[in-house]
């Protein structure tokens, strides 16, 4: 009987209509907070009873949260006075494609994930300093946008140590395949990034919160992507160690009922669905709070909304609303290695550090866990293959060494120990040996160099590009041809002083034959000197 009455109690509490007194002083309060200004005394009129209205269920709401029945708070805030159907460009603004693009990585959402004892139990990149700002993508149905810049904003402030802010309003004019301001899809804005050659800043390109014709200009500073990685399915742990490994993901769930009025606590809606997606933003972290797992939420309404224009969605509780079904993150052009000039094959002297690199693969490994993810974005990148299974070993325990040395160079770079930076390119799974045999100098005495005259009219520095004599780069392969292709492309501008005899020369011809040239003995493919 006690219990019955402590409900019938609680119940009461929660169903009783406010008093018309604090009404009007929320209403009073939210006009001016929110700078609303009404066309006459009926908008006013309908729009009070709509905030009315939510008021209530605010505070109905939060009593079940103060009595432990809710995980979550509502609050009043800047859609506390629209109606739903004014709310689907916020709610509602993702549209899924028939057909998603073919990502350049696929995660198996359905392969079994090896535990992974250094993921950190809570992470929020913002502490990292790899998260832009809050955004406001307005009435603009473009959550789709910013969920892409979003994340990639982050992925290019991990890669390069540089923040940038990319331009949502080029994503809304000119991906094809998307519909503006009525919707879109993240696959579709990384595909467009990689296939158009870049996204222009947000200075150049600004936001304008709604449909126009596309002003992408190649001319302006961008920012480009491979592609992305695409999270095949619903798995939180796979979604979790993506976070943790790999930085920011942009994810899509569903966004209806509560949700816009969310103002603090762990957002669990047992109503929604998880197979309907309505909303895109970017997940940044994740943690526990109070006991429940929580994933950390980057939206786009604006730093007013929710707890700083973040939100706290549940975690580890059967996927709730979809959050963790439609997971994916851009791949940008990976950084390491410098580049060297004259690769060749595996020589039989570099069998002793080929075998010393193998065994601190095993080293390493123990402590990168974002090796297999790096690993697979290389191979995918550069269209590495091999022959079987023991190469594709050797070749990652090469590369995850020089990831290992990269990264090390390069912090003493940050801090100013070292004048230039180390980048990832399609030598970093080359071995010491492959990178060093090239052409070698004559030991024989060189004909004595005559003195130059000094010039007072030497400029202070000078670029040849600017002056159009320079050829496009060519790509030696992995032919010893380094100093053919060094005479070629430097005699082959001398002749531009007289048009006339202008001609292509052919580093093919320096290849296959001995010649002397610049104090070198050189033969054929292997580059080493001939008496």
């Amino acid at each position: 009987m006690k219990i019955l009455v402590v409900l019938l109690v609680s119940l009461y509490t929660c169903q009783a209509s406010l008093p018309e007194s604090l009404i009007s002083e929320q209403w009073t309060n939210f006009k001016n907070s929110h700078r609303r200004r009404f066309m006459n005394p009926v908008e006013e009129v309908f729009r009070k009873r709509i905030f009315q209205k939510k008021l209530q269920d605010v505070e109905n709401h939060n009593e079940r949260y103060r009595q432990g029945l809710e995980t979550y708070e509502l609050g009043v805030n800047q859609f506390s006075d629209y109606t739903e159907e004014e709310l689907l460009p916020y709610t509602h603004g993702l549209r899924l494609p028939s057909e998603t693009p073919e990502p350049l990585i696929s995660i198996d959402a359905n392969s079994s994930l090896v535990a992974r004892a250094t993921l950190p139990a809570s992470l929020d990149w913002r502490s990292r300093g790899v998260v832009t700002p809050v955004k406001n993508q307005a009435s603009c149905g473009s959550c789709w946008a910013f969920s892409t810049t979003g994340a990639l904003e982050a992925h290019y402030k991990i890669r390069y140590g540089s923040t940038v802010t990319l331009s949502e309003q080029q994503l809304v004019d000119c991906v094809p395949e998307a519909h503006g301001c009525s919707g879109g899809w993240m696959a579709d804005a990384y595909m467009y990034i990689a296939r158009n050659g870049g996204i222009n800043y947000d200075r150049d390109y600004p936001y304008e919160a709604r449909d126009n014709a596309c002003r992408y200009s190649s001319s302006r500073a961008r920012v480009s992507v491979r592609g992305y990685a695409y999270l095949t399915g619903p798995n939180e742990e796979m979604l979790k160690d993506m976070v943790a490994t790999q930085g920011p993901v942009s994810v899509a769930f569903d966004a209806g009922g509560n949700f816009a009025g969310y103002s603090g606590g762990v957002y669990y809606n047992p109503s929604c669905s998880t197979n309907q997606f309505t909303h895109a933003v970017v997940i940044v972290g994740y943690g526990t709070e109070n006991g429940q797992d929580y994933w950390l939420v980057k939206n786009s309404w604006g730093s007013n909304w929710g707890q700083g224009g973040y939100i706290k969605m549940a975690r580890n509780r059967g996927n709730n609303c979809g959050i963790a079904s439609k997971a994916s993150y851009p791949i940008n052009q990976l950084k390491v290695l410098s580049p060297i000039l004259c690769p060749r094959g595996i020589s039989p002297h570099s069998k002793t550090k080929m075998k010393l690199q193998f065994l601190l693969f095993f080293v390493f490994l123990c402590n990168c866990s974002a090796g297999k993810n790096e690993w697979a974005i290389f191979k995918a990148t550069h269209h590495k293959a091999y022959q079987n299974e023991s190469e594709d070993n050797f070749r990652k325990s090469i590369f995850l060494s020089n990831l290992e040395l990269i990264e090390s160079h390069n912090r003493k770079y940050d801090q100013g120990l070292v004048s230039y930076s180390l980048q990832i390119n399609h030598f970093a799974d080359h071995t010491v040996e492959e990178l060093t045999r090239g052409s070698r100098p004559s030991t024989k005495p060189h004909k004595k160099p005559s003195k130059a005259t000094p010039r007072a009219e030497v400029p202070d520095s000078i670029d040849w590009r600017d002056y159009g004599v320079i050829t496009p780069i060519v790509d030696q392969d992995i032919c010893l041809t380094c100093w053919a292709f060094a005479v070629v492309r430097c005699s082959s501008r001398r002749p531009r002083r007289d048009p006339s005899r202008c001609q292509k020369r052919d580093p093919q011809r320096g290849e296959s034959c001995g010649l002397r040239l610049f104090g070198f003995r050189v033969q054929g493919r292997n580059g080493e000197e001939r008496p």
